[in-house]
């Protein structure tokens, strides 16, 4: 004796594109891609350009990996130029995690940022300008008007930091070096 199955005709079942957890799996997947492949693409060419724009100096960013669910990003092996190619700043690696409630209250509130390996050159000149004056000059010209955001840093973490300090404003220059800091804060604004 044959038995017959109970078939639903394709006309009697909702086609998948009328499906609304479908749809939620787009925008879910749409969502994950942009954010976790386009955005660390698009902001790692805007952020070496922005540097070298704003402050003629090179910028070199090795990854920049981005998570769409945690508001977080890591960039690793970071090196800044200074204007006449001497290294300025290196990091191997710097994590930061965004809170995203404060922006609607105008302002910004940072979780966590850790900074690995940190390594920065300061040199005072023979004229008794630094090698980051350009920097400061240029981001005070930078003002956008409008009202100040509330920035909020919650925790920072450094590990592994050295600084190298040269002095050629007298003679022998000196040379000043810490190696191996490291150091934590908490609520800074």
């Amino acid at each position: 004796m044959r038995t017959s199955t109970n078939r639903t005709d394709a006309k009697d079942s909702p086609s998948l594109l009328k499906r609304p957890w479908f749809w939620a799996a787009v925008a879910l997947g749409l969502y994950t891609l942009i954010g976790a492949v386009v955005v660390p693409i698009v902001a790692k060419n805007w952020i070496v350009d922005f540097v070298r724009q704003s402050y003629g100096r090179r910028l070199e960013i090795g990854s920049l990996r981005t998570n769409p669910f945690t508001f977080s990003a890591t960039v690793s092996d970071v090196v800044l130029y200074e204007t006449n190619a001497d290294t300025f700043l290196t990091c191997k690696e710097f994590t930061v995690n965004l809170s995203v409630l404060p922006l609607l209250r105008h302002g910004i509130t940072v979780s966590e940022v850790e900074i690995t390996d940190p390594f920065v050159a300061i040199r005072m000149r023979a004229d008794s300008s630094m090698n980051f004056d350009d920097l400061l000059i240029s981001s005070g010209q930078q003002g956008g008007g409008g009202e100040p955001w509330d920035v909020l840093l919650e925790s920072l973490t450094i590990n592994g930091a050295a600084v190298s300090f040269w002095d050629e404003t007298v003679e022998p220059v000196a040379d000043f070096r810490v190696v191996d800091g490291a150091g934590s804060s908490a609520a800074l604004r």
